[in-house]
């Protein structure tokens, strides 16, 4: 495997001036006769964040000040996350490409580069496959879809997150789980992808094995793989001066350009 020193650059884009995520007023959107919560930061093309399941809009707040210094950023609370309101049916793969779609046309939002985290990657190749037209360039953070979780996760996450529940830490909405079917039938699909797709998993995630990136990397025409060493399921919070700086490059770089760099990222 090759491995580099730590992605150049970094310093230089951390040392500028960026405001705090917390800081950014809530603003709120009516889709699908949901309130729906998001933050809005920066001017430039459209850059829209999708969240992992459990999570909300906090999981990128390292990240969004620096991918806002040239771009126009939109976090989300998905359905039944966050603060959004949550919806009356269980979240299905296809209401949840369609929702997506009606949150970029309620904002007017032609066409944008989606990132998207576990649960909001598998939403976001699946809107990509559905509105080519629509995706500027694809980045998948230890993206769900590509395989199952770890026997051990699907163990004891159902535990944890009835326990988050009940004590009110965190909300759960109702989620319509891939068979072992659904997962093979989606990665049929993988080669359909035409955008530019940075996949970036961290080699240690506990959930989501580093080899189902790898199969996905060799499935998607348009796209290079980027593993973090030193981090499991979260690389953009457990590495973000690495994470937002090779972000910064992928969505700057021309469309169909790749660039020479090794696969395996260096750790801190």
């Amino acid at each position: 495997m090759l491995t580099t020193s730590p992605v150049s650059g970094t310093k230089e884009r951390s040392a500028q001036a960026v405001p705090d995520a917390l800081n950014i007023p809530s603003q709120w959107l009516r889709v699908k006769g949901l309130d729906i919560h998001y933050k809005c930061l920066g001017e430039g093309p459209p850059v829209i964040l999708l969240h992992g399941h459990g999570n909300d809009w906090h999981e990128w707040q390292e990240n969004i000040p620096h991918i806002a210094l040239s771009y126009r950023v939109y976090a989300l609370d998905t359905p039944g996350f966050g603060m959004s309101q949550s919806a009356d049916l269980p979240l299905s793969l296809p209401w949840s490409v369609a929702f997506l779609a009606d949150f970029m046309d309620t904002l007017e939002i032609l066409q944008a580069s989606l990132i998207g985290h576990s649960l909001g990657g598998l939403v976001s190749v699946a809107f990509a496959l559905t509105f080519p037209d629509r995706v500027l360039k694809l980045a998948l953070v230890d993206s769900a879809g590509f395989g199952e979780m770890d026997i051990k996760a699907r163990l004891y996450l159902p535990i944890l997150r009835g326990v988050e529940k009940l004590i009110g830490k965190k909300r759960y909405p109702r989620i319509t789980h891939m068979s072992r079917q659904d997962y093979s039938s989606f990665l049929k699909q993988l080669p359909a992808l035409k955008v530019d797709t940075i996949i970036i998993w961290g080699q240690n995630d506990r959930y989501l094995a580093v080899t189902q990136a790898e199969s996905a990397h060799l499935l998607i025409t348009n796209s290079e793989l980027r593993v973090f060493p030193g981090c499991g399921h979260a690389p953009q919070k457990e590495s973000p001066e690495e994470f937002n700086h090779l972000i910064s490059e992928f969505l700057g770089r021309s469309s169909g350009k790749g660039q020479d760099l090794p696969r395996i990222l260096a750790g801190d």
